[in-house]
């Protein structure tokens, strides 16, 4: 596989691509260093606006914790009453998905309300891979862990004043850094590999999220899921 392949960010809007070339120089510059470090060079963060008035907020940060790369991407889109919207599709890994179609508004006795298109890769009911939400029913919150690639992906669907918020944040494990072949790297970049993973455990987003924020790190969520093996809390899983 050649190194200078890239990684496709979770959205469009992102100009934001990685490849093994930048883990590996980054890699080589720090040694046999080890520890827990934030990687400024591969971070970034940034917005847009669309055509169709979607604004779009976005980060991705990579961090070095005991030899391996892990990488946290999120991205905010707010979708206004008055829009024209495309339907807005995330990709956290090649097994890993959420598309939001165009949402609907609508005034009820003085009180905004939205509904919308919901298809989500794993999805959260297993007989149905598109579901239709309505903010009378609360926040959409969706959690998934790919069996394959070393990811995890965190939805959450709110209206949020006078807009419909939709953020979705990536957890990924991109390991050493070393090998171009190495199975984590090779599995994000081109979807093949093995089932290997246990589909509830979310050790990846934990691993993650406490690195993330042992170093100080911003924009960490606390959200609590409802998965098929009980209730989900990054902070029910320690450090």
């Amino acid at each position: 596989v050649n190194p200078a392949f890239t990684l496709k960010p979770i959205h469009y809007s992102m100009q934001y691509h990685l490849s093994f070339d930048n883990l590996n120089c980054i890699r080589r510059q720090l040694g046999s260093k080890n520890e827990r470090t934030f990687i400024p060079e591969l971070s970034i963060a940034g917005g847009a606006c669309s055509d169709e008035d979607t604004l779009y907020q976005w980060s991705s940060e990579i961090y070095l914790d005991n030899g391996t790369f892990l990488q946290k991407q999120n991205i905010r889109t707010a979708f206004y009453k008055d829009g024209e919207y495309s339907p807005e599709h995330y990709i956290g890994c090649p097994h890993q998905s959420l598309s939001v179609y165009t949402p609907e508004f609508w005034d009820n006795d003085g009180l905004l309300e939205v509904e919308a298109w919901v298809m989500s890769k794993p999805s959260r009911c297993a007989s149905h891979s598109m579901q239709k939400w309505s903010n009378s029913q609360g926040p959409y919150t969706h959690i998934t862990s790919c069996t394959i690639c070393h990811s995890d992906t965190e939805s959450y669907i709110q209206l949020n004043g006078c807009y419909l918020d939709v953020k979705y944040t990536c957890f990924r494990d991109l390991g050493t850094g070393m090998d171009p072949s190495d199975s984590k790297w090779l599995s994000l970049l081109t979807g093949e590999g093995i089932t290997h993973r246990p589909e509830y455990e979310f050790d990846v987003l934990t691993h993650v999220w406490y690195t993330a924020s042992g170093l100080g790190r911003s924009n960490l969520d606390e959200v609590t899921h409802q998965t098929p093996k009980g209730v989900f809390h990054v902070r029910s899983r320690g450090g």
